[in-house]
């Protein structure tokens, strides 16, 4: 959120892109022409090469029309295993995304799935965007900074300040993390890679 015109007197209103406004006063974002912010705003994830040699090294942005009001590391491909569920690499795709309030470990988790592909749908498949560390129940408080930790979750590195960061730019989109609200995510492979659901990077049209 770094406006950089200001177009009323007192301030509180500022350009940040294009006609896209952000108003201090409400920390809402508006466009000039009346356009629905949360209607043109979206999640991209994208995916970069050599992911399997580190972790936290895709990148996750909120974009606006466009527009990156948010950006952060993240973990995108499974580095762990879950034998009680369907853990994986999520394939690259364009899914769902449902604002929760909270599940049992964290606070304003994003679920996401495709009911094309079928991904996410079943009732132990439950994927997330959430952040490196656990807000609610036994284990709150619980952080780890090294490992993704992903059993196919989206995890976004920097624990909860960064997280709540994330969550609080959604807001000011206008969205409400009450299990209603959903918004895009897409998942991107890089340029001529697909990306396996057991973490491989295979060439398109080629081998390994």
């Amino acid at each position: 959120n770094d406006p950089i015109n200001y177009i009323d007197p007192n301030g509180l209103v500022q350009m940040v892109a294009g006609d896209l406004t952000y108003n201090d006063r409400n920390d809402k974002f508006a466009f000039t022409d009346g356009r629905s912010v949360k209607d043109n705003t979206t999640i991209e994830i994208q995916r970069t090469p050599g992911h399997t040699n580190g972790h936290f090294k895709s990148d996750l942005t909120v974009e606006i029309d466009g527009i990156v009001v948010y950006g952060q590391d993240v973990q995108s491909w499974a580095d762990i295993a879950n034998p009680k569920t369907n853990d994986m690499t999520v394939p690259a795709d364009t899914y769902t995304g449902t604002l929760l309030e909270n599940t049992g470990s964290y606070d304003k988790p994003i679920k996401f799935q495709n009911e094309t592909t079928g991904v996410g749908t079943g009732n132990d498949d439950w994927f997330m965007i959430h952040g490196s560390e656990k807000t609610r129940g036994d284990l709150a408080g619980q952080k780890w900074s090294l490992n993704g930790n992903s059993a196919g979750c989206q995890i976004l590195q920097g624990q909860a300040e960064s997280y709540n960061n994330f969550t609080e730019t959604l807001e000011s989109a206008g969205y409400s993390f009450n299990g209603k609200d959903t918004i895009d995510i897409n998942i991107k492979d890089p340029v001529g890679i697909h990306t396996t659901t057991d973490g491989k990077e295979i060439k398109k049209g080629g081998g390994c």
